[in-house]
C-alpha cells in the first residue's frame, strides 16, 4: 500500500511538472508571454505544493514506514537527477533554441490556425537540424566527463589517447599528413600490437624511396642519413594498459628497421636502442612527457647525441661536436 501510494505520488509530480513545462513552452512559442520563466513564482509554487502533497500523503504513516519512505524517495530523486543532468544543463539553450525555431516557422504562416499547423508539421525536422549545427556541451560538462571516466573508470575520454599506468598517457587513433592535403588516419594502439603490419611490396617500396633519395642527394654532393625515432610506447611499454601487453605482435618500426638494416643501401639510425638504454640507467629522468606523446628536453638530447655519434662514424672525415649536458 505504501509503495503504492508513494509510486502514485511520484507519477503526479511528474506529470505536473511536464504539464507545467508544456503550457509555459505553448505560451511563450504563440506569443502569449515574453520570456520563457517569466513568472518564476509559478515554479516556486508548484514545488512548494508537490512537497506539501508528498507530506501529506505520508502523514498517517507510523514512523519507521515514514523514515523508509523518505529514504526511498531521497534515493529515486538523486538518481533521476543524476540522469537529467546532461538535459539539465542544457534546459536553457533547448528553451531557447525551440522558441526560435517554432517562431520562425509560425512567422512564415498568417493566421492562428495556419501558424500553428505550420508548426506542428515542420517542426521535427527544423529543431533536428538545428540541434545538428548548434548542439553543444557546456566546457564544465565535457570536463566533468573526462575526470569521472580518467579518474573513476580508467577508460581514455576519446579515441585519441590510451590511458596507461602512474598517469602515463599514449598515442591511440591518429593522423599523418601523406602529401599535400592528403591526411590518413592511423591506429598507433593497433600498430604497437602487431594487427596492421607492412606487407613485402610496402617494404620494399621504402627500401627504393629512401635510396632514391640518397643517390639524388649524392649526385649533388650531399650525404642522405635516415632517422628512425620510435614512439612513446616502444620506449615505455611497461606503462600501457595491461589489456595492450598480453598480446603482442611485431609492429611497422619493427619491421621497417629490421627491413632497412638487412636490404637497404642507406646509412640509417634507429633512435629506439639509445633511448631504451638511457632509460635503464639508475639515475635517468623520463624520455617523455607523462601527459604528452613526444619527447621531453631529455629525451631530445639522448636522441640528438646518438644521431651525432652515428654520423661521426659515417662520415669519420667530418668534424661533429660530443654534445654533453652542462
Amino acid at each position: 500500500m505504501h509503495r503504492h501510494r508513494l509510486r502514485s505520488l511520484l507519477t503526479i509530480a511528474s506529470g505536473a511538472i511536464c504539464f507545467l513545462v508544456l503550457v509555459l513552452a505553448l505560451q511563450n512559442i504563440f506569443g502569449l508571454r515574453e520570456t520563457f520563466w517569466q513568472a518564476p513564482g509559478e515554479g516556486l509554487i508548484v514545488v512548494v505544493l508537490l512537497v506539501c502533497l508528498f507530506v501529506w500523503r505520508l502523514r498517517d504513516l507510523d514512523p519507521l514506514a515514514r523514515a523508509d519512505g523518505l529514504r526511498r524517495f531521497a534515493l529515486s530523486a538523486l538518481f533521476v537527477a543524476v540522469l537529467a543532468a546532461p538535459l539539465a544543463a542544457q534546459l536553457d539553450f533547448l528553451g531557447r533554441s525551440a522558441t526560435a525555431v517554432a517562431g520562425q516557422l509560425a512567422a512564415a504562416e498568417q493566421g492562428a490556425g495556419a501558424r500553428v499547423l505550420a508548426v506542428v508539421q515542420g517542426f521535427p525536422a527544423a529543431y533536428e537540424d538545428y540541434l545538428k549545427r548548434e548542439f553543444r556541451l557546456p566546457h564544465w560538462f565535457v570536463q566533468l566527463n573526462a575526470l569521472v571516466k580518467v579518474h573513476l573508470l580508467r577508460v581514455s575520454p576519446n579515441n585519441n589517447i590510451a590511458l596507461g599506468t602512474d598517469g602515463f598517457y599514449f598515442e591511440g587513433m591518429g593522423t599523418s599528413r601523406v602529401e599535400g592535403e592528403i591526411v590518413e588516419c592511423f591506429d598507433n594502439i593497433a600498430d604497437y600490437m602487431g594487427q596492421a603490419p607492412f606487407t613485402e611490396a610496402e617494404l620494399l617500396q621504402w627500401k627504393i624511396a629512401l635510396e632514391q633519395r640518397r643517390y639524388w642527394l649524392q649526385q649533388r654532393g650531399s650525404e642522405y642519413v635516415f632517422v628512425l625515432a620510435p614512439t612513446k610506447a616502444f620506449v615505455y611499454p611497461e606503462h600501457l594498459p595491461a589489456s595492450l601487453q598480453q598480446v603482442r605482435g611485431r609492429s611497422r618500426y619493427e619491421q621497417l628497421s629490421s627491413y632497412l638494416r638487412e636490404h637497404a643501401d642507406i646509412p640509417f639510425i634507429d633512435l629506439l636502442p639509445p633511448l631504451l638504454a638511457a632509460k635503464d640507467r639508475a639515475d635517468s629522468p623520463l624520455l617523455f612527457y607523462k601527459t604528452d606523446f613526444h619527447w621531453n628536453f631529455y629525451g631530445a638530447f639522448v636522441a640528438y647525441r646518438a644521431i651525432i655519434d652515428q654520423l661521426a662514424r659515417f662520415f669519420p672525415q667530418y668534424p661533429f661536436p660530443a654534445p654533453e649536458l652542462a
